[in-house]
């Protein structure tokens, strides 16, 4: 799986610690994206809608504020919305990113260690109907989490 960062602050780089593979990353802040592939690898792009046709799952690490924007740059080409935004409501992200799939979780900074549980709010019946797939995390000997067929 591809996985795609829009924002590269703290969360993100925590969340990409814990992802352990490579992600492609869209930042506003000049050398932030640069910085986090150099670390942990993958590949810092120009814009959001790079990241948005090049990923299978573009997780929104940005400032709640930026939603409008972001959804706009992004043009539609997303695959599924994965939000980490404090306060932004599930509806509000359906709004901005009509037709695609949407999922909003509350990870924590013990991401980047594999020892979060991350909270998540079941999508619309409306998204539901239309996603045949899930992200799951499980705790075993290898922690991870992936997209799962349902």
């Amino acid at each position: 799986m591809r996985i795609g960062l829009i924002g590269a602050g703290n969360m993100a780089s925590a969340l990409a610690r814990g992802f352990g593979e490579p992600v492609i990353v869209a930042d506003a802040v000049p050398g932030k994206a640069e910085a986090l592939v150099a670390e942990l690898g993958g590949e810092a792009v120009g814009s959001n809608a790079e990241v948005a046709e090049r990923a299978d799952a573009v997780w929104l690490c940005h400032k709640p504020g930026q939603l409008e924007d972001v959804a706009q740059s992004m043009d539609g080409k997303a695959k599924a919305i994965v939000s980490i935004l404090g306060g932004v409501k599930l509806d509000d992200l359906e709004r901005a990113y009509r037709q695609i799939p949407v999922y909003r979780f509350l990870p924590s900074i013990p991401a980047q260690v594999r020892q979060a549980s991350p909270a998540t709010r079941p999508a619309t019946t409306r998204r539901r109907a239309r996603s045949r797939r899930s992200w799951s995390c499980s705790s075993g000997s290898e922690p991870s989490c992936a997209w799962t067929s349902r």
